[in-house]
C-alpha cells in the first residue's frame, strides 16, 4: 500500500490510498453516527436530570395549605414563556394553572396516578414537545406538575448533529482532498519526469548524429580493394568498424524518430495511398531479395504517406533481421480495412519485446534488450506510426518458429482525413 522513498520517508499509491478511502469513509461515518446518537443522548439526559431536581426544588417548598391565589401567584412566578409552564392541584381539587394553553388535562395520566412519586413524562401540546414532572408536596398537600420546553432541547441536538455531520464531512474532504492532491502531484511528477526523458533522448540523439555521421563517412572511405589486399585482422576490424557504425547511425536515426513521435512533432497529411505501392517500392529500394510480396484484393486506404512508409520499413526491416531464410509480406484488401500482415520464420520475438510494442503507454525509456538479442527501435516505432494512422496492431509469436505481425488499416471507403498532430 505504501511504498519507500529515499530518507526512510513513505507515501502512498494510488491503489493503496484508494483501498484506505474505501474502508476509511464508511467508518467515519459510522463513528460520526455514533458520536451524533451519544451526544443527543447525553443532551437528553442532562436536561431531564435539571428538570427533575428543579422539580423536586419546587415541591420541598411548597407549603402544604397552597390554595387559591396563592396557586396562582406561585404558577405565575415560577412561569417562564416558551421555557415552563406550570399547573397546580391543590387539595380540594381547584386548579390554577400559568397558561390559559396547558391545563390539567394535558397532564399523562401515569403522573397523576403516581401520587407522591416524583417521575417525567414526554408529551405533545398543539404540536410542541414538553416534558412534565411532577407530583405532590404531601399526603394533604397541592400537586404540582411542571411543563418543561423540549424546543430549546431538539435546537441544542440539531446543533450537535450538524456539529457531528460538519466534523465527518471536514474529515471526508481532507480525506480526499489529501488523495487528489497526492495523485494529481504524482501525475504531473510522472509528466515531468517523462517530458524529461523525452528531452534527454532527442538530446542525446541530436548529440550523436555528428561524430557517428563522422563514424559512417570515415569508415567508408576505405579503398575496398586494398582492404582486400590487406592483413585478414585488420580486413575484419575494418569489416566490424563498417557494419557497426552503420547499425549506430539507425539507431540514432530511430531515436530521434521515435523522441518526435512521441512528443507529437510529426505531421500528419492524409491522403489516399495504396500499401502494395508502398511496399513494393520498398523492398526494391531496400533490395530485400528474401522479402516475398503477395497481394489480395485492393490495397487503397487513407492514411499518411511517410507514415505508412515509416510503417512498412520499420516492421519488414525487423523482420528481415531476425528471418532465417524468408519473410514473407501478404496485403489482403476488403470493402472494410487492408490487412498488412509480415511473417518471418525466425526465432521469434520474446514475451517482453512483445508486451511493450503493444502497450500505448510504453515509451522510448520503457525499452529494454535482451543480452544476446538484437531488439532494435523498429517496433516501438511501427506502434507510433500504427497509431497515428489510426490502425491497428497484432502480434503472433511462435516460438521457435518465427513471428507474425498484422496491421489492420481501414480501407480508403471507410476513412475520413485525420486530424494533424503538431
Amino acid at each position: 500500500m505504501s511504498e519507500r522513498r529515499p530518507g526512510g520517508l513513505r507515501t502512498w499509491r494510488p491503489r493503496g490510498f484508494a483501498a484506505v478511502a474505501l474502508v476509511a469513509v464508511p467508518v467515519l461515518g459510522l463513528l460520526a453516527v455514533a458520536v451524533g446518537l451519544l451526544l443527543t443522548q447525553q443532551q437528553r439526559d442532562v436536561f431531564t436530570s435539571t428538570a427533575l431536581a428543579e422539580t423536586r426544588s419546587v415541591l420541598v417548598s411548597v407549603p402544604d395549605g397552597l390554595a387559591g391565589a396563592d396557586a396562582d401567584e406561585l404558577g405565575r412566578a415560577l412561569r417562564r414563556p416558551e421555557r415552563l409552564e406550570v399547573v397546580l392541584v391543590d387539595r380540594a381539587g381547584s386548579v390554577a394553572q400559568s397558561s390559559s394553553d396547558i391545563g390539567i388535562a394535558d397532564v399523562p395520566a401515569e403522573l397523576r396516578r403516581d401520587g407522591r412519586s416524583l417521575a417525567g413524562s414526554p408529551t405533545t401540546v398543539d404540536g410542541a414537545p414538553y416534558l412534565v414532572v411532577g407530583g405532590s408536596t404531601g399526603p394533604l398537600g397541592p400537586s404540582i406538575y411542571l411543563f418543561f420546553s423540549e424546543r430549546g432541547l431538539d435546537r441544542e441536538t440539531n446543533l450537535v448533529v450538524l456539529g457531528v455531520a460538519g466534523t465527518w464531512g471536514v474529515l471526508v474532504v481532507l480525506l480526499v482532498g489529501a488523495g487528489w492532491v497526492d495523485s494529481h502531484r504524482r501525475l504531473r511528477s510522472l509528466a515531468r519526469r517523462r517530458e524529461h526523458e523525452h528531452a534527454f533522448t532527442a538530446h542525446l540523439g541530436h548529440e550523436l548524429r555528428t561524430p557517428v555521421g563522422a563514424l559512417v563517412t570515415a569508415a567508408s572511405l576505405v579503398d575496398a580493394d586494398e582492404l582486400d589486399r590487406s592483413d585478414p585482422v585488420l580486413r575484419q576490424a575494418v569489416e566490424i568498424m563498417q557494419t557497426q557504425a552503420r547499425r549506430l547511425r539507425r539507431i540514432v536515426e530511430g531515436l530521434l524518430e521515435l523522441s518526435r513521435l512521441e512528443t507529437g512533432q510529426v505531421q500528419v497529411r492524409a491522403e489516399e495511398v495504396s500499401v502494395e505501392e508502398i511496399a513494393s517500392s520498398t523492398i526494391t529500394a531496400y533490395g530485400w531479395g528474401r522479402v516475398r510480396l503477395v497481394v489480395e484484393g485492393t490495397t487503397a486506404v487513407r492514411a499518411d504517406p511517410q507514415s505508412m512508409a515509416r510503417l512498412f520499413l520499420n516492421l519488414v526491416g525487423n523482420a528481415v533481421r531476425h528471418a532465417r531464410d524468408e519473410v514473407v509480406v501478404t496485403i489482403r484488401g476488403s470493402d472494410t480495412e487492408v490487412v498488412l500482415e509480415i511473417a518471418d520464420d525466425g526465432e521469434g520475438m520474446p514475451a517482453h519485446v512483445v508486451e511493450r510494442a503493444l502497450d500505448r503507454t510504453a515509451g522510448v525509456t520503457t525499452h529494454q534488450s535482451v543480452p544476446g538479442q538484437q531488439q532494435g527501435l523498429g517496433l516501438l516505432i511501427a506502434r507510433a506510426h500504427v497509431a497515428l494512422v489510426g490502425a491497428r496492431m497484432e502480434i503472433d509469436v511462435r516460438p521457435g518458429e518465427g513471428t507474425t505481425v498484422r496491421v489492420h488499416l481501414p480501407a480508403a471507403s471507410q476513412t475520413t482525413s485525420p486530424t494533424s498532430e503538431g
